[in-house]
Order: structure tokens, then C-alpha cells, then sequence
């Protein structure tokens, strides 16, 4: 259980994309999965604030 929660966990591939360039050598699993979630970790926050602002933009109907 515990091996399948580090497979998703991005902290888990950081730590081993460093181990592995400190032996001069490239793993590229753990570099796509760094990549990616931080992709995503920084992209997803950003459709929510647009998403935000675009409904916010129309001024509000008074009624009259």
C-alpha cells in the first residue's frame, strides 16, 4: 500500500531524480512525473483565477 501511495507522490521522484544526478546518471521517469505535476500544480490554480475573472467581468443587471 504504502509503495503505491509513493508512486503518486511527486516528492517521492524529486528525491530520487536528485540521488540520481548526484551519481552523474538521468532517470526519466521521475523527471516526467516532476515535470508534470508541476505543470499541473502550477496551471490548474491559474484556469481557476481565469475562470474567476471571466464570470466577475459582466458588470451586474439592476433591475429598472
Amino acid at each position: 500500500m504504502l509503495y503505491l501511495v509513493s508512486l503518486a507522490n511527486p516528492f517521492t521522484h524529486a528525491v530520487e531524480m536528485i540521488r540520481y544526478a548526484l551519481y552523474g546518471m538521468f532517470d526519466p521517469v521521475a523527471t516526467a512525473v516532476v515535470v508534470g505535476s508541476t505543470v499541473l500544480f502550477f496551471c490548474w490554480p491559474c484556469t481557476a483565477t481565469i475562470r474567476s475573472a471571466a464570470c466577475s467581468a459582466a458588470p451586474p443587471s439592476r433591475p429598472g
